[in-house]
């Protein structure tokens, strides 16, 4: 699995020129968007990072009860 974090508002497309560069290969890519709210130093996320987040936990929930599943990109368990 690879996860990026686009921590600084800089990341763009860099999820879809993973998803190029392992297609075929059994690696999830999870993208994580830049929150402008967190950027600015509040306490809690927006809703897109949210969303993010808890789609990675469902992903690693899903592997984790079995190792041999495989989600699709952005497909939730």
């Amino acid at each position: 699995m690879l996860v990026l974090v686009d921590v600084g508002g800089t990341g763009g497309r860099s999820d879809a020129v993973a998803r190029d560069a392992l297609d075929g290969l059994p690696v999830s890519v999870v993208a994580v968007p830049h929150d402008t709210m967190l950027g600015r130093g509040d306490v809690v996320a927006g809703t897109a990072v949210k969303a993010a987040w808890s789609g990675l936990a469902s992903h690693l929930l899903a592997r984790a009860c079995d190792p041999s599943s495989a989600l699709a990109d952005g497909q939730v368990a």
